[in-house]
């Protein structure tokens, strides 16, 4: 067996293990969060959006969902892409909260974000929507 093959192999990859791990521990922490930390999430989301705390709860909820369908083989293609469309989705409230820092900032106390952690999650959140879909992409092939 080659050594791309083993890195990279459809079902027992070491990246599309360790991948599925650390997402997974990554949707349990943040989806854990939008319940115990509903406040400092509000307090970020654009006034545009209706119904905040709803919308916080919800979302919290899809991704602990997305953490359990990512340990189901049948449902792990469908997982990766429906991660990658999550994180796009979540673009625009990133954007904003970069965008609108100093007002934030002033509006909402000890519920700000940093201006600079904001610019940094921008490009990291281009990798949170290419890396699942790359993994949906690669997925296993059906047989």
């Amino acid at each position: 067996m080659t050594l791309t093959r083993r890195l990279l192999g459809p079902e027992g990859g070491r990246v599309q293990r360790a991948s599925r791990i650390f997402w997974t521990l990554l949707l349990v922490g943040a989806g854990s969060a939008h319940f115990w930390a509903k406040d400092f999430l509000v307090a970020q989301m654009p006034p545009y959006l209706p119904f905040p705390s709803e919308l916080v709860f919800l979302s919290g909820g899809v991704e602990l969902v997305l953490a359990v369908t990512l340990q189901i083989a049948a449902l792990r293609r469908w997982s990766w892409a429906a991660i990658s469309l999550m994180c796009v989705a979540y673009l625009p409230l990133h954007w904003y909260v970069w965008a609108e820092c100093e007002i934030l900032r002033e509006v909402n106390g000890p519920y700000h974000i940093p201006c600079w952690l904001a610019l940094i999650r921008l490009p990291i959140q281009g990798l949170f929507i290419a890396w699942p879909a790359w993994l949906a992409w690669r997925g296993p092939a059906r047989r």
